[in-house]
């Protein structure tokens, strides 16, 4: 089922008004995390060579197919949330797996660490105030 024809069901549900919020996808690697740096651990360069493996045309496609689609209809109070920039970057070309600190953000493949969690929730506060109002 598309993204059209869900939003068109929840406002034809009896709520025409109500705010929809749209998360799009977030980065994930094509392999575990864990695996690639047992392969090529250097501290200095490892987000870099992280790039490797993102799954990264895809993801963009979604999130500049499901932008844009909202951009050219009449929807009312839809907002597209940009996972994927918050995590990334606007370019996403950033998506680290290393903090600052040198821990990893990432368990496996796509789901965060505690300290990966809690850096984006801090990124998805400074980007969308308003859901922390």
């Amino acid at each position: 089922m598309g993204v059209e024809k869900v939003i068109d069901i929840i406002r034809r549900a009896g709520a025409p008004d109500v705010p929809i919020y749209i998360f799009g996808p977030k980065m994930t690697f094509t392999k575990k995390i864990l695996d690639f740096a047992r392969a090529n651990f250097r501290v200095y360069s490892f987000n870099k060579y992280a790039m490797k493996y993102v799954d990264r045309d895809l993801k963009v496609s979604i999130t500049k197919t499901v932008r844009d689609m909202l951009k050219g209809k009449k929807y009312k109070n839809v907002f597209f949330v940009d996972v994927l920039g918050v995590q990334c970057g606007k370019d996403y070309l950033n998506c680290d797996v290393l903090s600052a600190k040198k821990e990893f953000l990432y368990f496996d493949g796509g789901y965060f660490t505690l300290v990966g969690s809690r850096l984006f929730g801090r990124k998805l506060k400074l980007a969308y105030p308003r859901f922390f109002n």
